[in-house]
């Protein structure tokens, strides 16, 4: 078994592009909802902002619905960061506490040992 570690290495599961803190940042701002709502605050700059001051007869520009609509962009974005903030911590305490285990046949004997104690040579169980 010793030999075996030594010359395959250990058997740890490597996480490929885990998720950190900058990607929940920009998946909470840049989702479905917020998308949504940013061209509508472009169609009201447009529309309420844009239009009014470049009209021939001259119109008071109404800021009151773009800055409404950006605000909802930048809480709802916060509240999603918060929430996914706490997932990802509750998920990670989880995985600390859990050891996944697998039953291996090791020299005809049946053993439940954790993952990474796996070796070259064992027979691996499988079961649904």
């Amino acid at each position: 078994i010793e030999e075996n570690r030594q010359e395959y290495g250990i058997n740890k599961i490597s996480k490929k592009g885990a998720d950190n803190v900058g990607k929940r940042l920009v998946r909470s701002f840049f989702n479905l909802f917020n998308i949504i709502l940013i061209v509508l605050s472009v169609i009201s700059l447009i529309i309420d902002v844009i239009l009014p001051l470049h009209n021939s007869v001259k119109g008071k520009a109404n800021y009151a619905t773009m800055i409404i609509i950006l605000t909802m962009v930048l809480l709802s974005s916060i509240i999603h960061f918060v929430q996914e903030q706490k997932s990802a911590s509750s998920a990670n305490k989880l995985i600390e506490i859990i050891e996944t285990t697998c039953l291996v046949e090791r020299n005809g004997i049946l053993k439940e040992i954790p993952m990474d104690e796996i070796v070259v040579g064992d027979i691996v169980h499988l079961a649904a």
